[in-house]
């Protein structure tokens, strides 16, 4: 097999890996709004979602600058 060959399994597995990793993401940014309008703190929603206070704090400013922006809004301004 030659370098420049296409790798019809491989790519499927990268595609369906990357699908997996963003509706993770989706998933957290809906719990994270959830959160948002309970009044947890940026720490809390961290350390329960187990992601980097950055992100979330990325997340949180959005959406309170931002309030009516749906997950697929977020999700694109990362």
């Amino acid at each position: 097999m030659s370098i420049f060959e296409y790798d019809e399994e491989l790519h499927m597995k990268q595609v369906k890996e990357e699908g997996r990793q963003e509706g993770e993401t989706h998933e957290k940014i809906k719990v994270m709004k959830k959160m948002i309008d309970k009044n947890l703190d940026v720490d809390t929603m961290g350390e329960l979602l187990d992601e980097p206070i950055d992100f979330v704090e990325k997340i949180c400013k959005f959406v309170k600058e931002n309030p009516s922006a749906n997950v697929d809004t977020i999700w694109k301004m990362l």
